[in-house]
């Protein structure tokens, strides 16, 4: 069973819909759904998040086993990791944005390019023509 296939299993169990999910992680119902899906796949942050929630060890919901109790309960979970994993998660998404803006001026970049070598071939043409006349 897939973690997607596990988490619609146990937020049904808890009679959550994917709206209550997302507001209580702080993320909107499409990541939920693709977490379900499994077409995204959740951060550590968030899994440890879900297993907080619904009380299921983080290997139960990765797939890993079979038992689902946590053997640590929320108070004992080491917040510094946690607080760690968030930045992360942070900074991961401050990338990805910076990433999108690089991808979107490299793509301009390039269609400036073309036009300077359209102007260029131009330029050529006009000055053959200009010296037949």
């Amino acid at each position: 069973m897939s973690f997607g296939d596990r988490l619609k299993k146990l937020r049904k169990e808890h009679s959550f819909s994917q709206d209550e999910i997302a507001s209580r992680l702080g993320v909107n119902r499409v990541t939920v759904s693709q977490w379900e899906s499994c077409r995204r796949e959740a951060s550590m942050s968030y899994i440890i998040k879900l297993s907080d929630l619904f009380g299921a060890s983080t290997d139960y919901l990765l797939g890993r086993t079979e038992e689902r109790n946590c053997t640590v309960s929320a108070p004992q979970a080491d917040d510094q990791v946690l607080r760690y994993l968030e930045a992360l998660d942070a900074k991961m998404d401050a990338l990805t944005a910076e990433l999108t803006e690089l991808r979107t001026s490299t793509a301009q970049i390039g269609e400036l390019v073309r036009r300077i070598e359209d102007s260029e071939t131009d330029i050529r043409i006009l000055k053959k023509l200009a010296a037949k006349e």
